[in-house]
């Protein structure tokens, strides 16, 4: 009865506590696979790093970033705002809010804004922009109808 509370036998296989723990570790895993798997894997040009989300590309950025100071350095920090630019569709598949914050907070204090009068039309720009849009509608709740939007009943007053 002693062995029985400890694990426990289901077929063939003998249940254990270590079992069931790498088990749950194995369905994790699984999960980031499938989700992985999901996405189009990028490679950011002139580098190695390869990224298929916004958290991913945070980390890239941050890694290119933290690269010995060169002129390569600055062109591959270029080229990866470049490529995020022309996948937007990577921002706009981001659900997670503290991720787009991060990022809209990365890019105001990275210097990849050029100086003002040249913004237009800047990849850094373009993104700043979009990430800010969807970030502004994950925290209304843009998926669901009428959260987060001010919604003004009409009051009508009853003629006697």
């Amino acid at each position: 009865m002693n062995s029985q509370s400890k694990s426990e036998t289901m077929g063939s296989r003998k249940l254990t506590r270590g079992t069931v723990a790498r088990d749950v570790v194995d369905v994790a895993v699984f999960r980031t696979q499938k989700t992985r798997a999901q996405c189009v894997s990028m490679t950011t040009p002139g580098t190695r790093v390869t990224w298929c989300s916004l958290k991913e590309w945070i980390a890239a950025w941050k890694q290119i970033n933290a690269r010995a100071a060169s002129s390569k350095k600055h062109q591959q920090r270029a080229a990866h705002v470049a490529v995020l630019a022309s996948n937007i569709g990577v921002v706009n598949r981001e659900m997670d809010i503290e991720t787009l914050a991060a990022a809209k907070q990365l890019i105001e204090r990275e210097n990849m804004l050029p100086p003002r009068g040249n913004r237009e039309g800047h990849p850094a720009t373009e993104i700043l922009q979009r990430v800010g849009t969807v970030l502004n509608e994950r925290r209304r709740g843009g998926s669901k109808a009428g959260v987060g939007v001010r919604v003004y009943k009409t009051r009508l007053k009853v003629a006697a």
